[in-house]
């Protein structure tokens, strides 16, 4: 007689099993408190409102008309071209519905004049939450380019953020009104608070009610004795 075993059921694979099942449960948990830290955030759900060009995979019956007002019928039909909003784009790409597609403010042209001229775009007009948006468009695992939007986004926040503390703290109240309509959502809350902390120091260091003192205070006397001290021990030498 012969007699087959499952290495399905041995010791060593349920061991492994349990430990990659645990590992699983324990990211799923910490994403899903990621998440609900972010649940009342406003500029969350404004970002997640952003719309984004998809292709659909396959075909939908009955909501042809709610997905796409220009659709004739009630069924989409399938290889649609449809702007979503990113959090429904981000439900069915995970399913394999849709392909998403890179939206028009991350297209190459708009890189170009980033890597030139960084300071002087308006990433506002383009996307109130360029980062981040950008930030969750790199999850989306069926967009093309989603490894290399993550690098894309820190250079262009790196290039931007030294003349973006400049202009918060040197240049005229005319002038950072005006530089502050170029700015994104997430950028113009960083340069608000560098303008309120030049202010503060502003304000502190011209005040004349504030004064720094030191917490050791010496006697009046070892002053004047560590002053001769000193005259004696720095007295020139001359020759004779």
């Amino acid at each position: 007689a012969k007699y087959f075993f499952d290495e399905s059921d041995s010791p060593a694979q349920s061991g492994e099993t349990a430990t990659e099942d645990s590992e699983r449960s324990e990211g799923q948990t910490v994403e899903r408190k990621a998440a609900m830290s972010k649940y009342y955030d406003v500029n969350d759900v404004l970002a997640e409102e952003e719309p984004l060009p998809t292709i659909f995979n396959t075909s939908v019956y009955g909501l042809g008309r709610a997905l796409d007002p220009s659709c004739d019928s009630e069924d989409l039909p399938i290889s649609s071209n449809v702007i979503l909003p990113f959090w429904l784009v981000d439900f069915l790409s995970r399913r394999k519905m849709l392909k998403p597609l890179m939206p028009k403010f991350l297209k190459k042209r708009l890189r170009d004049e980033l890597q030139g001229e960084a300071g002087s775009v308006d990433l506002r007009d383009r996307c109130k939450f360029f980062y981040e948006l950008g930030r969750k468009l790199c999850t989306l695992q069926e967009l093309d380019g989603h490894d290399e939007l993550a690098d894309f986004m820190l250079d262009t926040f790196t290039s931007r953020f030294k003349g973006m503390l400049t202009n918060s703290h040197v240049c005229s109240n005319q002038t950072r009104e005006t530089y502050s309509k170029v700015l994104s959502n997430e950028e113009l809350q960083l340069f608000t608070r560098a303008q309120s902390s030049s202010k503060a120091f502003e304000k502190w260091i011209y005040s004349k009610s504030t004064r720094i003192e030191s917490r050791i205070k010496r006697k009046r006397s070892d002053k004047e004795w560590d002053a001769r001290e000193f005259k004696v021990r720095t007295r020139p030498v001359v020759a004779v």
